[in-house]
């Protein structure tokens, strides 16, 4: 049995329950969250289902929530041309053809420009949702015991977008008694005590932002003085 709790933005207390029969059970905050078996959830093996190959999806199945809506008509007025010929651009008297090319004149910021048009978007009424594979029993799946195991250590290969994130508290054992008693002590004590230090500290550091409005009151009603 394994516990650990993950310090965030908020606790949160998991577990994961194992035993010699591979049956696996999750907890989340000392309560029981999903249960099942190693062998069903975790592949070790070849997988027992697989997408049946004859499943086909039809060509009439519509996977769009929404679609343009063909009554909404571009407005005649609209521009969507970003940049638009120099309408006072002349060509020099001076413009060689051979020497210098095709004479093109300059491009110009459009002033009534709008940006891309798009029509609005509507629900499809012919959608059916995404479509999934039918799966059929894998062939090449045998059903095998697993061998015992022993857990005698545990890693954590973690990707995280923000940092501060904190394990602590992390018990290992081969009693799910203790592990939910240790856990309820975590959530009784620590965290408890954990979210009353957060609160205190948001506290002050309202205070000191509230302190710092008033400050810049009063320099504000000095410089008025003043004037």
């Amino acid at each position: 049995f394994f516990f650990f709790k993950q310090k965030t933005a908020y606790e949160i207390l998991s577990g994961l329950v194992g035993s010699e029969m591979c049956i696996r059970d999750r907890y989340l905050d000392a309560e029981p969250l999903e249960n099942g078996t190693v062998s069903d959830d975790w592949q070790f093996t070849v997988p027992k289902e697989i997408p049946d190959p004859e499943d086909r999806k039809p060509a009439d199945w519509d996977e769009r929530r929404f679609i343009p809506d063909p009554t909404h008509i571009k407005p005649a007025d609209w521009e969507d041309d970003e940049a638009i010929t120099d309408p006072k651009a002349v060509k020099p008297e001076d413009w060689d053809e051979k020497k210098e090319g095709e004479w093109q004149p300059p491009k110009i910021n459009n002033q009534k420009y709008k940006g891309p048009w798009e029509p609005r978007k509507i629900s499809n009424p012919n959608y059916k949702g995404m479509w999934r594979q039918k799966k059929i029993r894998n062939p090449e799946y045998k059903e095998e015991p697993l061998e015992e195991y022993t857990i005698a250590g545990l890693g954590f290969d973690i990707w995280q977008v923000k940092a501060g994130t904190i394990f602590d508290n992390i018990m290992i054992a081969d009693s799910l008694s203790d592990a939910l008693s240790h856990a309820q002590f975590v959530l009784e004590k620590q965290v408890k005590k954990e979210i009353e230090e957060r609160e205190i500290e948001e506290k002050k550091e309202q205070k000191m932002s509230d302190d710092d409005k008033e400050k810049a009151k009063v320099m504000e009603d000095l410089y008025s003085d003043k004037k």
